[in-house]
């Protein structure tokens, strides 16, 4: 019997659309057939972010119902304690924005190494005060924001702007967003920075940004979670007069981009579960899975 699983996603979520996966199920392709069940699908790490896109594969594997299939799937507080679970293997396959310093560390001790394919792709939104005269900055300009170097929004702003102190708000090691963030802005963040207290990515919508909204105010979100603020108190910026909107993501103008991808153990041997399951999952039959809109 065919089954397929629609999951109707808006477009801002991981610029994703999940559809149905077809009938074709991941298969033992050397020496005969293998049959996943729930006793030896290859356990799957994946955050808030892409639980649904975990959940999509493993109904089309097993074809079991979306609620079994989240009870066989780990949902990790941060990004990178999926890729730690990956490295200490305590899981088999992730799902997951791309790792940052924490996976990092945990690697340069460690002769694993990882295997990945894009699923997907997310972006690095800067937020500031909608009445904050600034709505435009160079990549070189933000940076010397985050690194205090520019301490008031006037000395980017005209000659009739105000003092208006920059007040800085930081995110979570090991989150994707502070990830993306390690990524793109690489300097030493100003010690006056207002960092988030230790909370993770699980929660509801508005746990997921660390921001408070007040004049002067500069942090940053993902697109995937940051909603559309145009017109509304919280104003994303421009960079480099490119707007971070979904069009710009998908043509690749827009310069702060991070990849949603699904990962293994690069030393998964060529008949495991694991390596077979990835195989399919990045195969022109299981993308049908997840379908990227750029």
């Amino acid at each position: 019997m065919k089954r397929s699983l629609t999951v109707l996603l808006c477009a801002l979520m991981l610029l994703t659309v999940f559809v149905g996966c077809g009938e074709e199920k991941p298969t033992r392709t050397v020496s005969g057939s293998l049959v996943f069940t729930e006793e030896n699908f290859p356990k799957i790490s994946a955050t808030v972010y892409t639980v649904d896109t975990a959940i999509n594969y493993t109904v089309a594997a097993l074809g079991v119902d979306a609620e079994t299939a989240k009870t066989l799937i780990t949902v990790c507080d941060t990004t990178d304690e999926c890729y730690v679970k990956l490295i200490n293997k305590e899981c088999d396959v992730v799902i997951a924005h791309e790792y940052g310093s924490v996976t990092e560390k945990a690697l340069s001790t460690n002769a694993l190494r990882f295997e990945a394919t894009e699923i997907g792709r997310d972006a690095l939104v800067f937020l500031t005060n909608g009445a904050q005269i600034v709505d435009d900055v160079t990549v070189e300009q933000l940076k010397s924001l985050w690194s205090g170097e520019t301490a008031d929004w006037k000395t980017l702003g005209t000659e009739e702007s105000k003092e208006l102190p920059v007040t800085l708000f930081t995110e979570l090691p090991g989150t994707a967003v502070q990830n993306a963030f390690e990524h793109h802005i690489d300097v030493e963040v100003a010690a006056s920075a207002t960092k988030r207290p230790l909370k993770t990515e699980k929660g509801d919508f508005a746990a997921d940004i660390y921001y408070d909204n007040r004049n002067g105010a500069l942090g940053y979100a993902l697109l995937s979670r940051s909603g559309n603020f145009s017109g509304g108190s919280i104003k994303p910026l421009k960079i480099n007069s490119v707007e971070p909107t979904v069009a710009n993501v998908r043509s690749g103008a827009y310069p702060f981009t991070i990849n949603v991808n699904i990962s293994i153990r690069i030393s998964e041997p060529t008949l495991s579960n694991a390596r077979i399951l990835y195989n399919w999952m990045v195969s022109e039959q299981g993308k049908k899975c997840v379908v990227p809109l750029y």
